[in-house]
């Protein structure tokens, strides 16, 4: 894709702006003041930035590769920013003991579109508005998230892991739900996959989120929808 290649073309740039800084540090600096022993390593240095760049760009052509936690003692019980923290410190967790999960409420998502990812590709569980990014030519693109951003965005309203029903209040720390687990998403992409977007565009999309999501909703179940 035209964005992947660019991406590489500035990850690129980036790696070799970084060398050249490095290397330029250590070639500037009097010969006086460079320290007998434990001094920088040129050789060191370029091995280092060749080697964070390769990294780098095999991430970038290969956005499906899968990506392993730092630690196998993270606890999101015990983290105060985990999403089952935000739940409970937010009041979230009260609403749905209530009752109240999002059931019956569709939220209008203006952003860069969603990826069907695990706990967004539910049947129904995401509508489809009109595209009105830069992407909205490519088949391979249309209403798709290239950026992360809407993603996120609507795993933090309304994902949840597809094995959990209500009550979520008592599933474990570690089992994911939004704040609105029950909750549908309707999804108009303005963003494309450097975040970049049309002002000429964008400015419909509030009218048209609304319009296009309360017509599509009513041929769905007539339900609710929030901006």
């Amino acid at each position: 894709m035209a964005s992947s290649a660019s991406m590489r073309t500035s990850l690129r740039s980036l790696a070799g702006a970084i060398l050249t800084i490095f290397v330029a540090a250590f070639v500037l600096t009097p010969a006086g003041t460079r320290p007998s022993s434990g001094g920088p390593d040129v050789s060191v240095i370029v091995r280092t930035v060749a080697g964070a760049q390769a990294r780098l760009e095999s991430f970038v052509t290969s956005p499906d590769a899968a990506l392993a936690p730092q630690t196998s003692s993270y606890d999101p019980g015990t983290d105060g920013n985990s999403m089952a923290s935000t739940t409970r410190y937010s009041g979230a967790t009260a609403w749905w003991r209530a009752g109240y999960a999002g059931a019956g409420v569709d939220v209008a998502l203006i952003d860069t579109g969603v990826a069907p990812v695990t706990g967004l590709d539910g049947a129904g569980k995401v509508i489809y508005g009109p595209d009105l990014s830069l992407e909205s030519q490519s088949p391979d693109l249309t209403n798709l998230d290239a950026n992360g951003h809407g993603t996120f965005m609507a795993g933090l309203i309304a994902g949840h892991d597809p094995t959990l029903t209500a009550p979520y209040e008592q599933s474990s720390p570690a089992a994911y739900r939004g704040m609105a687990p029950d909750a549908r998403i309707v999804s108009l992409k303005v963003g494309t996959a450097d975040g970049g977007t049309d002002a000429y565009r964008q400015a419909p999309a509030p009218g048209k989120a609304r319009s296009s999501g309360v017509c599509q909703a009513r041929r769905r179940g007539g339900r609710g929808m929030r901006g």
